[in-house]
């Protein structure tokens, strides 16, 4: 690759080349975007000499952000500087609940005031879209867990759960509005089969983070780069944008898009604590009460975050 090309990495290793920078003012040592698969990948520094943007999701994002504030303070955080923005022009998804065409249920309180009617199948502990998000949103803000709702609770994945839906297998599943739209696609007998009843606020796509300790004309020059990216009806930088993830282009943004992220993380944390049998009521009230302080500062530090870099 000639001096002043780009590189986007995307997931399974490939490379793809991105376009010739050449004359952008940019350094002549590479400055490659990564699609950071884990929060390791940020908050560990696995590449500190590099001049690599991170592409982490949103939960990976606010771990290293809040990593980043604990372990070095203000002048060292890592700095959300762009998102993520599909062909769609959706910024995000939603987390959804579905269930079968037939049954009756079209909204959260028909299965809410309907205690040990309904089975239900959550998603896997470590998703976002089909348990931490579902799980906040529907669930614990309206002060219940779904084992004090459905006659009984298994889980499983995004499209097991929607073919359990499909068939009749069970009454209520989570899901996504991106997989959805990809079941729709692929399995359209199916879809036809099942309602969507309720939907959770946006959920951001994958935000960009850069190392804050690079010089701030980079910093701008990193930034104008990605939020020009595909512009002007630049056909070949359209192409290696439709090849990354099905994107259109990318949109300034901040850490404040790290908010909702924090409230859902919170949820997590303090239900991580109150499932763990181990702990005494006591040492449960002491984990609620570190748990609602951090994430207190945490909040305060995003707000403080707004606009500084």
């Amino acid at each position: 690759m000639g001096k002043g090309q780009r590189r986007f990495r995307v997931r399974g290793g490939k490379s793809i080349r991105s376009g010739d920078l050449s004359g952008s003012g940019l350094p002549a040592s590479r400055v490659s975007p990564r699609l950071a698969g884990t929060f390791l990948c940020v908050a560990k520094e696995k590449y500190p000499k590099e001049r690599r943007p991170d592409c982490p999701g949103p939960f990976a994002s606010l771990r290293a952000t809040c990593a980043a504030r604990l372990r070095r303070g203000p002048a060292e955080l890592a700095p959300l500087f762009s998102q993520m923005v599909k062909l769609d022009g959706s910024r995000g998804y939603k987390s959804v609940l579905i269930t079968s065409a037939k049954k009756p249920i079209n909204k959260l309180d028909d299965v809410l005031l309907n205690r040990g009617i309904y089975s239900f199948s959550n998603g896997d502990a470590n998703s976002t879209s089909s348990f931490l998000v579902p799980g906040y949103y529907a669930f614990a803000k309206n002060k219940a867990t779904p084992e004090q709702i459905f006659k009984s609770v298994v889980s499983g994945s995004h499209k097991r759960n929607f073919l359990a839906v499909a068939s009749g297998e069970v009454d209520v599943t989570t899901n996504n509005t991106e997989d959805l739209e990809r079941f729709k696609q692929e399995m359209p007998e199916q879809f036809e089969k099942i309602r969507v009843f309720w939907e959770s606020p946006l959920v951001p796509h994958d935000p960009l983070l850069y190392r804050a300790d690079l010089p701030k004309a980079l910093k701008a020059k990193i930034q104008d780069f990605f939020i020009g990216y595909g512009k002007e009806n630049n056909v070949n930088e359209m192409k290696v944008l439709n090849n990354i993830l099905g994107l259109s282009g990318f949109k300034a943004s901040n850490n404040a898009q790290l908010h909702p992220i924090a409230d859902i993380e919170r949820f997590n944390a303090l239900h991580s604590s109150w499932q763990n049998e181990k702990l005494t009521p006591e040492q449960r009230q002491k984990r609620f009460e570190e748990v609602t302080a951090r994430f207190g500062r945490l909040g305060a530090m995003l707000k403080l975050d707004r606009g500084r870099f």
